[in-house]
């Protein structure tokens, strides 16, 4: 799923339809907060995995050229998105 050409998330499709809006809105917000602070943002790819009642969400942001990565495990998957978003913002 591609929101704006330069975010996708993968696996995201089997989230209801409530779910996925906050999510975006999350993701939209993280975006907007790192590419107004840094110049050079190009993409960024998310990836959800449940596993045993788990969620875990992968962050790869391509910024300047540079591979950053991120990733957070938590049982509700609005912490765990934003858990790895924010190790991401923290990292530039």
């Amino acid at each position: 799923m591609e929101l704006g050409g330069n975010i996708s998330l993968e696996n995201f499709d089997s989230l209801d339809h409530s779910t996925l809006i906050v999510i975006k809105k999350i993701v939209g917000n993280y975006v907007k907060k790192i590419s107004t602070s840094t110049n050079g943002f190009e993409k960024l790819h998310l990836i959800l995995n449940n596993a045993q009642d788990r969620n875990e969400i992968k962050a790869k942001m391509t910024l300047k050229g540079n591979i950053h990565l991120s990733e957070a495990l938590d049982s509700n998957l609005f912490f765990a998105l934003d858990n790895c978003l924010s190790k991401l913002q923290k990292e530039i």
